[in-house]
């Protein structure tokens, strides 16, 4: 009888020891859980600020061109000019934001991709472009021809537009996969219903 209870005070502090064990590795799990997802949000908003600056200001582009009646062949250069003489500013942290948001969902990572991968370029053509115009604020004449300068404004212009379609498809992913209580029943939808939107943002990436 002895025997028998010295075996069954084992198991019991056995079996406490495991239910103690695994309720702290829940709580370790759940709170883990709770601060990942709450890092994720703020890097989800973060990068989605950034993306949503660069649209804004080619909305915003668009919108003056048309107050002042600046013709469609003349636009190109005429925003070229506005995004040298007011630069679009990232935040220090979008590219860390960037990378902690692509492996959310792998559309996601290929819009983030392509948009840091053109943005790249407009900046740095955007840097020739300066040059000119601070000599040309100087001295009244710019550093490179005025035709070479319209063809690298025409070439600014285009890869911006490109650059803010995939920053619009990035914030729409980023809107309903991370920032939305209802994410995992979106991303459901979006894979399995897709909305025309989210289809043209699919097919710009084939």
């Amino acid at each position: 009888m002895k025997g028998v209870l010295a075996f069954l005070d084992q198991w019991q502090t056995l079996i406490g020891s495991m239910i103690g064990g695994l309720f702290a590795l829940w709580v370790a799990l759940l709170v883990a859980g709770r601060t990942r997802r709450q890092d994720d949000l703020v890097a989800a908003m973060m990068l989605y600020g950034n993306l949503n600056t660069v649209v804004s200001a080619k909305n915003a582009l668009i919108e003056l061109a048309k107050q002042n009646s600046v013709e469609s062949e003349n636009l190109p250069f005429w925003a070229a000019e506005k995004l040298v003489r007011a630069p679009i500013v990232l935040s220090g942290q979008f590219e860390a934001s960037r990378i902690r948001m692509m492996p959310i969902d792998v559309y996601l990572a290929v819009n983030l991709e392509m948009f840091q991968k053109l943005y790249v370029q407009v900046e740095r053509k955007l840097e020739a472009h300066s040059e000119d115009y601070r000599s040309l604020d100087s001295t009244g004449k710019p550093i490179r021809k005025p035709e070479i300068m319209r063809a690298d404004a025409t070439l600014i212009w285009s890869t911006f537009q490109k650059a803010v379609d995939f920053a619009t498809c990035a914030m729409r992913i980023i809107d309903l996969q991370v920032i939305q209580k209802r994410r995992f029943w979106n991303k459901f939808r979006m894979r399995v219903l897709p909305s025309p939107e989210e289809r043209r943002c699919r097919d710009r990436l084939s």
